[in-house]
């Protein structure tokens, strides 16, 4: 099967320790090459309803972010 069909057939199966580790690498990039970028910026924690901010760039720094989160 050609690449597309199986995207708009919902993907494939990627194993929980890649998502896991891919996971901590996005929030290093997150954390070093993108919010450092931003004018202005949130962290959510949407782990459970209602939805959580936890770190806006106005009361914040990157340094309390990278602590929060363990990055």
């Amino acid at each position: 099967m050609c690449g597309n069909v199986l995207v708009r057939l919902g993907g494939h199966h990627v194993p929980a320790k890649d998502i896991r580790r891919r996971f901590k690498r996005s929030l290093a990039h997150l954390l070093d090459d993108y919010l450092p970028l931003a004018t202005r910026w949130a962290i959510w924690d949407s782990r459970s309803l209602p939805v959580k901010r936890l770190a806006i760039s106005t009361d914040r720094d990157i340094e309390f972010v990278r602590k929060l989160i363990g990055v």
